[in-house]
């Protein structure tokens, strides 16, 4: 089955029932820094940090969240201030015809970072040699690890890219399992 990419606004009903099935990928960075007085470390919020530009917050079985409210269904292209819907259903299916586009921006690439969907998946030999002949750099991991090395890269102002599919199976941490706890809980408590 292909999955058609689609944006939405996160007021459509569709859309916010996928946003509540997503894995948050809200990466961190520690910083230590010398020249403060209490030798403390400091935390910052990367999504706090992104201005305008794009970052992935949230990953589900059907697409993705952003930083700015949108919810991308399916697969997709995502730059740092632009995101496209991008027609491959699996990583069985990316060709060097699907990678293409990311051969002929200017500015050239830093890296491209390819979202395989699962763990154990990736990609045909004949991508790794397109993107080798092309001199793209890239890296290509799970999508969870690929949203949030996206995340990271675009916040060091990098020309970065992502082409990202969604996971089938995504992790549930503590808090996920929580808050599915809390509104059955919630439902529950509602019926007559």
């Amino acid at each position: 089955m292909l999955r058609t990419p689609r944006l939405c606004s996160p007021d459509n009903s569709v859309c916010s029932s996928v946003r509540t099935r997503g894995l948050s990928v809200t990466p961190q960075r520690l910083e230590y820094s010398e020249h403060n007085e209490d030798q403390k470390t400091t935390v910052t919020f990367l999504n706090r940090e992104m201005g305008d530009m794009i970052s992935v917050d949230g990953i589900s079985q059907y697409g993705f969240h952003l930083n700015s409210g949108v919810v991308v269904l399916g697969p997709m292209a995502v730059f740092p201030r632009t995101v496209l819907g991008w027609n491959v259903p699996s990583a069985p299916h990316i060709t060097p015809a699907s990678l293409a586009l990311f051969a002929i921006l200017e500015p050239r690439l830093d890296c491209l970072v390819i979202g395989t969907g699962d763990r154990g998946t990736t990609v045909s030999k004949e991508v790794i040699a397109f993107l080798r002949q092309k001199k793209i750099s890239f890296e290509i991991l799970p999508t969870e690890q690929a949203a949030a090395t996206f995340n990271f890269m675009n916040l060091e102002r990098r020309c970065v890219a992502g082409a990202l599919i969604p996971p089938v199976d995504v992790r549930l941490v503590d808090r996920d399992y929580e808050q599915h706890q809390k509104s059955q809980r919630q439902a529950l408590l509602e019926e007559p």
